[in-house]
Parts: structure tokens; C-alpha cells; sequence
């Protein structure tokens, strides 16, 4: 993170709240005026979420070198998250990979520029993408073992107030958003250990496939942390 970014914590606070911004300025874009209504199809997109995703993980297991590696978590958070499902939710546009390496910021102040890799978006519900980037961000109480996206990290306020943030922004209510949280972990961890699964394989580098595998390992804590926050 260069210039500004690095040298001043006021501009590191000031580009979360924008990021933030990104994701709740998206959620209140309407799909239908934009020609766009067919993105994707939100009727029980909540529900089909948890299934979808714990039959990729379950997909792996084909290779018996993944088995042994495999997160003892995976049908633990699927169960957890199918039996809390929310009921209802809100419906537009859900980027689905909305983090610090898929946007831009502007180089003369702490500003976002621009919001790109639009290839997982859809029609949903687009807490998600709050909760997306928020697996990105790193609190004293995290469990251990990851560390932030980039250095330094003083200034960068914390989760709770930028979930606050973004209901007073949307007027969305987010007192349920631990779900959200769990699910993000769960997704974006299923998608790192396909990179790992392909790795065993011989489809891609051995050291990166590691490199994703301990950071799904990370979020599979993650996870279950926020799940024993009952």
C-alpha cells in the first residue's frame, strides 16, 4: 500500500469506511432499472447457499491426499449455517469477491475509484459482500495463525463498526449479521481448497495450493469462533 496508505493511519481508516461505501452504494443499485434483472436468481438464494457450497467441499474428497488434510470443521459449520438460515432477507446485486484486491483507490486521497472482478457476481443478498470483506480484516481476539492483507494495519477500524456503519448507510438491519460472517468464511474457504485440491492434483503450484489451504484453515476458525459466540 504505498504513499498515504502506508505512512498515514487517518487514510487506512478512511479507505475502509470507502470500501464499506462500495458495497452498501451496490446494494442499493435496483437490477431491474438497470436492464440487469437476469444477473441471477434470487428466490431462496439464502437457502441454497450452505448445500452449494458444502457439495464442492464434499467434491474434493475424491483424492484420498486431500482427505488427510481436510478441516474437521467443513460439515460442522454447513449444519450450523443450514439450521440458522435467515429467513427472507434482502435482494440486489452481490459481487460475491468484494475485497481489497478487487478494487481500485485513487492515488490523491483515500478514496475508492473503482469496484473490478465482476465474474462471481449475481442476484442475492448483499450483506454477503460486507461480510466477504470483512474476512479480510484482523482483530486482537481473531484466532491466531493470519495475518492482515497489508502492513501497517493501525487506524483500520474494526468490524463491529463498520457493520454498524453500513446499516446506518443502508438502513439495513444487522443484528443477524454473525450469519453472514460464518457464511462468508465458509464460502471463501471453500473456493481456497478447491486451489489446494488442484494442487494435490498437479494442476497448480504445490506452495501456493499450501498457502491457500492454511489460510481456509484460518478462516475454518474463524468461523466456528463466530458460531460460538451464542
Amino acid at each position: 500500500m504505498p504513499g498515504a496508505y502506508a505512512e498515514d493511519a487517518a487514510w487506512r481508516r478512511a479507505v475502509a469506511f470507502a470500501l464499506v461505501d462500495g458495497a452498501a452504494k451496490l446494494a442499493a443499485v435496483d437490477p431491474a432499472r438497470h436492464g440487469i434483472a437476469d444477473l441471477g436468481r434470487p428466490e431462496g438464494w439464502l437457502d441454497r447457499q450452505t448445500p452449494k457450497y458444502r457439495k464442492l467441499l464434499h467434491g474434493y474428497r475424491d483424492d484420498p491426499a486431500y482427505r488427510e488434510g481436510e478441516s474437521p470443521e467443513v460439515d460442522r459449520v454447513a449444519d450450523w449455517l443450514a439450521a440458522h438460515t435467515p429467513k427472507g432477507g434482502a435482494t440486489g446485486i452481490v459481487h460475491g469477491d468484494l475485497q481489497f484486491a478487487n478494487v481500485m483507490f485513487a492515488h490523491d486521497a483515500p478514496e475508492l475509484a473503482a469496484i473490478v472482478d465482476w465474474e462471481m457476481a449475481s442476484l442475492g443478498d448483499p450483506l454477503l459482500d460486507l461480510a466477504w470483506i470483512l474476512t479480510a480484516w484482523r482483530e486482537k481476539d481473531d484466532p491466531p495463525g493470519s495475518e492482515p492483507q497489508f502492513q501497517p494495519w493501525d487506524g483500520v477500524p474494526g468490524r463491529a463498526e463498520l457493520v454498524a456503519y453500513y446499516g446506518e448507510s443502508t438502513g439495513r438491519d444487522v443484528n443477524g449479521f454473525r450469519w453472514y460472517q460464518v457464511l462468508a468464511c465458509f464460502r471463501l474457504a471453500a473456493l481456497l481448497e478447491g486451489g489446494y485440491a488442484r494442487a494435490l492434483a498437479g494442476r497448480m503450484n504445490r506452495r501456493m495450493g499450501e498457502v491457500l489451504h492454511a489460510y481456509a484453515g484460518w478462516l475454518w476458525a474463524k468461523a466456528r469462533q463466530e458460531m460460538d459466540r451464542e
